[in-house]
């Protein structure tokens, strides 16, 4: 799970094996399935054991009020489904976080050397989102202010995002152990 903040969470559940009505996220006034690790991913939610199993899939967004989101899947190997949960926000998917930040265009970072540090160019920002690849096949390394080095900063599996306050884009320093590999910042305003 990514915090992005005190009001919104990514959660982000393997399906690799069968899930019986997990509990999956506490309370919020909307969920949105963010992304799937592909078409075919199936999935159902229960809230707050009232709703008798929704079907979620890409794009699939809900606003109602609810104490905890429970969730059951048959086994599906190397299968993901990603949503956002929170409260008291107007996000859904494809839209603004917070309506006061002001997303800017999108920096993708990738170098065709592994084990090579690279930084975006210089841009003033309030903070950050960092998302590897989802077709990356190893783990991006990030760090901010110093060069990333392999195993001795913060790992983004393939998928993962992360946000951080940060004053400038060019402190955030990204290391691929694999060529090619990428990252996207989203820069917050």
């Amino acid at each position: 799970m990514v915090e992005i903040n005190q009001y919104i969470r990514v959660v982000r559940v393997d399906l690799t094996n069968q899930l019986t009505d997990v509990l999956v996220a506490g309370a919020g006034d909307f969920l949105a399935v963010q992304d799937v690790s592909s078409k075919t991913v199936r999935a159902t939610i229960d809230i707050d054991h009232k709703a008798g199993g929704l079907l979620l899939k890409s794009r699939v967004k809900i606003r109602k009020e609810f104490k905890a989101v429970y969730l059951s899947a048959i086994a599906q190997p190397n299968e993901w489904i990603e949503f956002v949960v929170g409260k008291g926000s107007d996000y859904s998917v494809g839209s603004q976080i917070n309506p006061s930040i002001e997303p800017q265009a999108v920096v993708k970072l990738t170098h065709a050397t592994a084990n090579t540090n690279i930084t975006p160019s210089s841009k003033v920002v309030d903070s950050a989102i960092i998302k590897a690849s989802p077709k990356n096949t190893d783990i991006a390394w990030i760090d901010f202010g110093q060069p990333a080095a392999q195993d001795d900063c913060l790992p983004l599996m393939p998928g993962d995002s992360v946000s951080v306050p940060i004053p400038n884009l060019n402190e955030i320093n990204a290391n691929f152990e694999v060529s090619g590999e990428k990252v996207w910042i989203i820069p917050l305003l």
